[in-house]
């Protein structure tokens, strides 16, 4: 697109970028409407540094994620929790989502977060309670089904003779059916021997198949383990040290972060 040809060619770009690179603060006038989450891009592609755009709220956050995923910008978005820890159960999908994003910095797969300036005030897990609390399935891996089942045993979940409810799980045979806290349906895996050989979407009212599907992450459902805050630790902690700090409408953000 010509038009982020031209943005990440200005002068203007080229300026601001080397004042970023001395370090220190620098302040930005006159964009508008998307032109931040596009300088925001073109700025953190520039100088080659894991950067983090602050918004003032929530849906905006979500306006610039969307763009940025339409431009093909490797971003995530790092959600607020509506609840803070020990107040009461919390968004187990938002939860997820923000720990995933601690995962990804910590293993260099993100290059842009975008986040409400309350997201990034509440803390995270550290490395070692995010491992505990959550695991990946994948299509292709060899995990054994009874050390599965103990491993959901151990965060909450109960086994049924059919999975109904999130937080439940039953195993027929090579059959293990699962319904994660964090996900809008329940999940099949079909094992051979200890090898997860397919996978698929189910509908507990039916029992059937739906949608094939390569991957199911699956979320401790123990409402003491989400939210014990033994060890938790600020995004920045996980962050580069070099990372760039972006705040839009400064004002606003300041406001909310009261």
């Amino acid at each position: 697109m010509k038009w982020r040809e031209d943005i990440s060619n200005s002068p203007a770009l080229a300026a601001l970028a080397e004042k970023v690179r001395t370090g220190g603060a620098t302040s930005v006038r006159g964009a508008t409407g998307s032109s931040t989450s596009m300088i925001t891009a073109a700025l953190g592609a520039k100088i080659k540094r894991v950067t983090v755009l602050a918004m003032a709220h929530l849906d905006e956050a979500d306006e610039v994620i969307a763009e940025w995923h339409d431009l093909g910008v490797n971003a995530m978005r790092f959600p607020a929790l509506e609840s803070s820890v020990g107040e009461s159960m919390l968004a187990a999908d938002v939860f997820l989502e923000r720990i995933k994003v601690a995962d990804a910095l910590e293993r260099g797969e993100v290059d842009f977060i975008v986040a409400p300036i309350a997201a990034l005030m509440q803390r995270i897990p550290n490395s070692e309670k995010r491992k505990m609390l959550y695991r990946t399935l994948r299509v292709g891996a060899r995990v054994s089904p009874a050390e599965l089942a103990a491993w959901l045993t151990a965060r909450g979940y109960q086994r049924m003779e059919a999975v109904e409810n999130p937080g439940e799980f039953s195993v027929r045979g090579g059959v293990f059916d699962v319904y994660p806290t964090a996900a809008s349906v329940a999940v099949r895996l079909d094992f051979f021997g200890d090898d997860i050989e397919h996978m698929h979407e189910m509908d507990p009212a039916t029992q059937a198949n739906d949608r094939r599907i390569e991957n199911v992450d699956v979320l401790s459902c123990d409402e003491k383990q989400l939210t014990t805050d033994d060890g938790d630790m600020a995004l920045a902690e996980v962050l580069p040290r070099d990372a760039l700090f972006v705040f839009a409408e400064l004002g606003e953000v300041m406001e909310q972060a009261r």
